[in-house]
């Protein structure tokens, strides 16, 4: 898997995963983004999800409880802002920019 050889060839990587147009998403893609956050946060790195909301894959991040596990934005122009702003992950259970 060619992320596995990015994360192996990094160190403190910061990644952004973008999940905007994905229509469909099981447990497996849930499950495939825990696995990278661990080996991103192994590497004292950040993983920035970004999760538009009403998506299937924002419904089943929410109904996984991993909405509070994961730093997630709504639009990629979000999570570029925020990473270049330094802005900490948002509270868990809640998108950045919402009030909890």
């Amino acid at each position: 898997m060619k992320l596995d050889r990015v994360l192996l060839t990094f160190e403190a990587l910061t990644l952004v995963v973008d999940l905007t147009h994905v229509t469909f998403m099981a447990s497996a893609g849930v499950g495939a983004m825990v696995e990278i956050q661990e080996k991103v946060l192994e590497r004292s790195g950040r993983l920035m999800v970004v999760l538009p909301a009403g998506g299937c894959p924002h419904r089943l991040f929410e109904l996984t409880g991993m909405m509070g596990y994961l730093d997630v934005r709504e639009t990629l122009e979000g999570a570029v802002r925020a990473l270049r702003e330094g802005e900490l992950s948002p509270a868990p259970g809640t998108v950045a920019g919402e009030m909890p």
